[in-house]
């Protein structure tokens, strides 16, 4: 990419709101991975960085804004990734230049039966891996964790055990005493990063001075608080709950509690606040100015049946799937025309982001490719900020 004329960095910060993504998904992009970047601006695409697995569409809760949970309750029978299938990509995905797993859902990935042996084959091919976890699983599967995964992250959602029951169908205790046996384990020897997610709304707003305190005490690495979203599919109460006055009413309160925990704490945990998401949801657009997704060249997902998708929320959606490594490998895939016509498809047509989910995952990195497409002045990634060294350690550069 050609250096000779820049948009002033500050003003690109600014316009997108950088220091205010609370993993610093684009700053990782940008001084880890700029020959990816290079690569889709010179050719149009790129090979992903991370892909995110969804080992099964099985889950043993029933959160009400759950993402996928039109999945479970739609014409799909409870499946499992086949474990032969998933081998050969994990190699494949590896050769062909991937970094990263993340195991999430679609549905609960400890739900899996061969959860850990997933784990070990994607050791042994060299992959790091992270976990997205309700934290329900067994003991097997806890030692497994500890010995395969660079990080994990609890959704919890309140510490309210009938809130909790009520919510989610299952017993809090099981997920805080797991949360307390991996903190055991990872004092041992420094890994897995342990952080718990709080989807925040008006059902648990009364919770956080507690929630921070507890957590606190336990021994967790962070705690992240973003807001409780709503699906297209859902005519849920959340859409009309965050008004502008109440995302400003709740971060002035949330402000004002961790202010006040830094104050009166000799050690206090971090504590995330994805204020990217909050300030989007202010936005008529909802933050959505681009016209195109870009999340999938750097960032893609392996559903439960095999198939290779653009992201999460479109799962068994024919228009976003790329091929299935049930049936071919995946550079067959990702070279094949199948890919080449989805890819046609949305960069002609665009997607209509009224089907999306608000405040998607892939939503900053489509603001900031979005901004480099259309700005005439080419941008010097090399000259970037200085990336806060403080949370992105050289094992969690290639999680997007």
């Amino acid at each position: 990419m050609a250096n000779n004329k820049k948009m002033p960095i500050d003003n690109l910060i600014k316009q997108l709101r950088i220091d205010n993504q609370p993993f610093q998904t684009v700053l990782k992009l940008c001084h880890f991975h700029t020959e990816r970047l290079n690569q889709y601006f010179t050719h149009g695409e790129t090979f992903p960085i991370h892909m995110e697995v969804s080992l099964t569409n099985k889950c043993n809760q029933k959160c009400p804004w759950c993402l996928n949970k039109n999945i479970r309750n739609g014409p799909h029978t409870p499946e499992f990734l086949n474990i032969a299938s998933l081998s050969r990509f994990l190699r494949d995905y590896k050769k062909l230049g991937g970094k990263s797993i993340t195991w999430s859902g679609g549905g609960e990935p400890t739900c899996h039966p061969n959860f850990n042996v997933a784990l070990r084959k994607c050791n042994d091919v060299g992959l790091q891996q992270a976990l997205i976890t309700n934290g329900t699983f067994n003991d097997d599967a806890l030692l497994s964790i500890s010995e395969n995964i660079i990080w994990v992250r609890f959704s919890i959602d309140t510490i309210d055990k009938m809130k909790y029951l009520n919510l989610k169908g299952t017993d809090i205790d099981i997920a805080m005493n797991n949360i307390t046996n991996l903190i055991y384990l990872r004092n041992k020897k420094k890994y897995p990063k342990i952080g718990v997610n709080f989807n925040i709304s008006y059902m648990n707003i009364d919770e956080i001075d507690k929630i921070i305190e507890y957590f606190n005490k336990l021994g967790v690495d962070y705690i992240q608080f973003r807001p409780m979203l709503w699906t297209p599919f859902s005519n849920s109460f959340l859409k009309y709950e965050w008004s502008n006055n109440s995302i400003d009413l709740f971060l002035d309160l949330l402000e004002g509690i961790i202010f006040k925990k830094i104050n009166n704490c000799s050690k206090l945990i971090k504590i995330i606040v994805s204020k990217d998401k909050f300030s989007d949801l202010k936005k008529q657009s909802y933050g959505r100015e681009y016209k195109y997704c870009s999340y999938h060249h750097f960032v893609s997902i392996l559903n439960s049946n095999g198939d290779i998708c653009t992201c999460m929320f479109h799962l068994y959606d024919d228009r976003f799937s790329f091929g299935n490594i049930n049936k071919e490998s995946l550079q067959n895939i990702w070279n094949g025309a199948k890919r080449k016509n989805v890819l046609r498809t949305i960069e002609s047509k665009g997607i209509d982001f009224n089907d999306c989910q608000v405040c998607c995952k892939g939503q900053e990195i489509n603001k900031f490719i979005d901004t480099i497409k259309n700005n005439g002045n080419e941008i010097d990634l090399n000259n970037m900020i200085p990336i806060n060294k403080d949370w992105v350690g050289d094992y969690d550069a290639d999680f997007l």
